[in-house]
């Protein structure tokens, strides 16, 4: 993944992100507000009943067609024609409220036209509230009214919030999700910035180490033609060797660096026999078969379908992963014979390549990450087995490259089967 996709990927969940709880929040709001108003057009029903049920019970006149005045979410006066009857009035509200199944606490006063003033009336507790508020003064009047009433609801606001527990709660698992979904992506970064700097570590070590080892090299192709004694030329033969050796395993890992997210714009594609392939492929495998230190003879089956298989690949890659898959199975044999299966079998749309063995397997819980880069199953003769843990990598490189599909089955000591599942070619 380059720097500017890694880039335009951070920038874009950032704004899915924000853009995802700004619309939680709004709705949020929108709900709160909703609720809010529902619960007033209840409470100006509940008033509008208590002011019928008053003006029937003392015989008077409401004071206009709509008596009631908000003067604020959690406080209302209602305007009347005559006296009223602290008693009548406890009792219409609490009717009213029970008529409408609004379990909501409310206190009340009345106007009194001698004092000019408004008179606390009582606290009538109907919800959950386990504590009674401290008494307010009812501050506000009516001008140019004689006669009216205040009803407070101290505890609107709480049970407001109490019917919005759901969408609190969704907005709590919104945010815990998104929580885990920026950490996932936190250490997603973290792995990159670390597999950049083992990748340019290793880089800059090979580049580094390159020269010393050629020059050793050179150095000792030089000595073998100079020096006389017996023993002095083994030593020299020696240093040549090893320092070839290292210098292979030099250009080893800087090819696969060098490849690595680059095979797909590298790719050569042409359409291919892919069981013609399989027999020179298998061909010419079976001749280094006899070059291995093997305790027994190798054996390489080729069980090919009847038909024609076309495919569009890169020759060269695809024999590379193959060769790959083969010297895996037969390095990591366990049985004095080593027995490899390559096999094509044909479908309507597709073709599947499988390299089947009968080695040690490999274990359930590491399945999943032996297609990454340096990776290898950690067993007691893991170091005895030569290798950087890179082939199966190149291998996964070169089926994503191509869009095909790859995967593995194996079971410990029953050995280990790769499918590679190839498209037939189209015109």
């Amino acid at each position: 993944m380059s720097n500017t996709t890694l880039r335009n990927l951070v920038v874009g969940a950032a704004l899915a992100l924000l853009s995802l709880t700004l619309v939680q929040f709004y709705w949020l709001s929108r709900a709160f507000d909703i609720k809010s108003t529902q619960i007033e057009q209840r409470l100006q029903v509940i008033l509008w009943h208590t002011a019928q049920e008053l003006a029937r019970s003392q015989s008077c006149m409401l004071a206009s067609e709509n008596p009631i005045y908000k003067v604020s979410n959690n406080y209302y006066l209602v305007s009347f024609n005559c006296e009223i009857n602290p008693d009548i009035l406890e009792y219409a509200l609490g009717k009213a409220f029970q008529q409408e199944g609004l379990p909501l606490d409310f206190e009340y006063g009345i106007y009194d036209c001698d004092t000019d003033q408004m008179q606390y009336g009582k606290y009538v507790r109907q919800g959950s509230q386990t504590e009674l508020p401290q008494n307010k003064p009812f501050d506000a009047y009516l001008e140019g009214h004689s006669y009216y009433f205040g009803v407070r609801f101290p505890t609107l606001e709480t049970e407001l919030i109490a019917e919005m527990e759901v969408w609190y709660y969704s907005v709590f698992l919104f945010f815990i999700v998104i929580s885990f979904f920026a950490y996932s992506f936190y250490l997603l970064l973290r792995q990159r910035r670390f597999s950049l700097a083992q990748k340019q570590f290793l880089d800059n070590m090979l580049h580094e180490f390159k020269t010393p080892v050629s020059i050793l090299h050179l150095t000792a192709q030089v000595l073998s033609k100079e020096v006389t004694t017996a023993r002095a030329n083994t030593y020299v033969r020696i240093v040549g060797e090893q320092s070839a050796k290292l210098e292979h395993h030099m250009n080893y890992l800087l090819e696969h660096l060098m490849l690595e997210n680059k095979i797909e714009k590298a790719l050569q594609k042409e359409v291919l026999d892919v069981g013609l392939f399989l027999k020179e492929l298998v061909a010419r495998y079976q001749v280094l078969l006899r070059l291995m230190p093997m305790q027994g003879e190798a054996t390489l089956d080729l069980h090919l379908c009847p038909q024609v298989c076309l495919v569009e690949a890169d020759r060269l890659h695809l024999e590379n992963a193959l060769t790959n898959l083969l010297d895996n199975a037969y390095k990591y044999q366990q049985q004095e014979q080593g027995w490899v299966a390559v096999r094509l079998e044909a479908g309507a749309k597709f073709v599947q390549l499988s390299v089947q063995d009968r080695g040690q397997g490999i274990p359930q819980k590491a399945l999943a990450y032996i297609f990454q880069p340096f990776f290898r199953v950690q067993k007691a003769d893991c170091h005895e087995r030569k290798g950087f843990g890179l082939g199966l990598s190149y291998v996964k490189q070169v089926v994503r490259a191509h869009r095909w599909q790859i995967k593995v089955q194996s079971s410990l000591e029953n050995g280990t089967t790769f499918f590679i599942k190839i498209p037939l070619y189209t015109k």
